[in-house]
């Protein structure tokens, strides 16, 4: 544990929670429904392009990469300046309401249920992985949009790592702990064999969507750069807030639409050896990725500044350097991701679209939240204390080459 430098009780309650995991495994997690899982590339790709396109709107007008495990960074118990915990409020809050955005577009509401989709069953299985979720996202600095979409679309070899590494955990886990079986998935049928593609319908309103999205974005990244609307100041603060609720918002639906917030359809991908195996997810990832790829590299090459921050002289870049500590924080990551299904981004959205169907305290949603929120904060702890360890020992050393 000297890769953390973390004070031996919170290793100690960290550690608990762990054999907590291993005790208990798949006990209390069985559901007596059977959800037939179809692959649906249509949808991924989709998905995956909106997604790309959210990501671009608020790396091109605010400068930021999308990270959706960051986010909760504006809840956590550190002293942080107010600023900066308001800064993080509208893209989250986006993601909570974007459940409500798929009824008022006229959506089908298979995207995502009232009430949201249903967790694992058991208490114990969805704290742990709360709290997986939770400590790896610190630790590895990221998450499934952070490193696998955001990360990698900027060409980061770190948050390349970081996927891999979280992806085979989160295979490994779900095997091992039987996610499917946990969320009740049918393995009767091949899912291969029921392929499904959008309806015209879908495919319309979808595109329409989409599109409208991109020019809304675009219309706003050009008149800021005209003079037409101001970049600076309360009313560019204004301006720059709706624009990021807006994008987190998109981003949700992205996610609807892709089939990522539906922990089932994220197990059967990870259980790749199953009869249940859909590859969505891969799908959606690589359109994302093509879009997202070429965008990131015209917006840098291209753009001088944000359009809502004219005083920085960059775009936020990934970070450099793969360390230990990069590494255990994606496998913990996978491990919680493996074992419930679910990943920041999608629970933000289950957790809204629980309480807008007044499902809240019976859906698990808390349990899952809560426990992100004590790993966080716990591995944000660590993080301080191998800072202040490392200071102290950096002292000393001067202390004893002075004397």
């Amino acid at each position: 544990m000297d890769i953390f430098h973390c004070k031996d009780d919170m290793c100690a309650h960290l550690l608990l929670s762990l054999r907590v995991l291993s005790h208990y495994g798949c006990a209390q997690t069985t559901q007596t429904t059977h959800e037939t899982v179809a692959f649906t590339p249509g949808a991924a790709i989709a998905g995956g392009l909106i997604l790309g396109v959210s990501s671009l709107a608020h790396y091109l007008n605010c400068g930021k990469a999308v990270g959706a495990s960051g986010l909760f960074r504006a809840f956590t118990h550190k002293k942080i300046p107010f600023e900066e915990r308001l800064n993080h409020l509208p893209f989250l809050a986006g993601l909570f309401t974007s459940a409500k955005w798929i009824l008022l577009l006229g959506f089908s509401q298979q995207l995502i249920p009232v009430g949201g989709f249903g967790l694992v069953a058991s208490s114990t299985r969805r704290a742990a992985a709360g709290l997986l979720v939770g400590v790896g996202s610190v630790a590895g600095n990221g998450c499934t949009s952070g490193h696998g979409l955001s990360g990698i679309g900027r060409l980061s070899v770190r948050s390349l790592i970081n996927t891999c590494v979280f992806m085979a955990s989160g295979a490994i886990t779900a095997l091992m702990f039987d996610t499917t079986g946990a969320l009740g998935v049918s393995q009767r049928a091949r899912t291969l064999d029921s392929m499904r593609w959008l309806t015209s319908e879908e495919f319309s309103l979808f595109g329409t969507f989409l599109v409208t999205g991109a020019i809304i974005s675009g219309t706003i990244a050009l008149a800021g750069r005209k003079g037409l609307i101001p970049r600076s100041g309360q009313v560019g603060a204004a301006i720059r807030a709706v624009h990021e609720y807006a994008t987190g918002a998109f981003f949700g639906v992205g996610l609807c639409v892709g089939g990522m917030v539906n922990p089932a359809k994220v197990a059967a991908f990870l259980e790749f050896t199953k009869r249940s195996f859909d590859p969505s997810l891969m799908v959606l990832m690589a359109s994302a990725l093509a879009v997202l790829i070429p965008g990131f590299y015209v917006i840098k090459n291209g753009v001088e500044r944000p359009t809502f921050h004219p005083e920085k002289s960059a775009f936020a870049e990934p970070f450099k350097g793969i360390t230990p500590k990069l590494l255990v924080g994606g496998a913990l990551f996978g491990a919680g991701w493996g074992l419930a299904g679910v990943c920041p981004g999608p629970m933000y959205v289950n957790c809204g679209a629980s309480l807008f169907g007044g499902t809240i305290s019976e859906s698990g949603c808390l349990d899952l939240i809560l426990a992100f929120f004590v790993g966080q904060n716990v591995m944000r702890e660590i993080d301080s204390s191998g800072v202040l360890n490392a200071k102290k020992t950096s002292s000393s050393a001067e202390k004893k080459t002075s004397s």
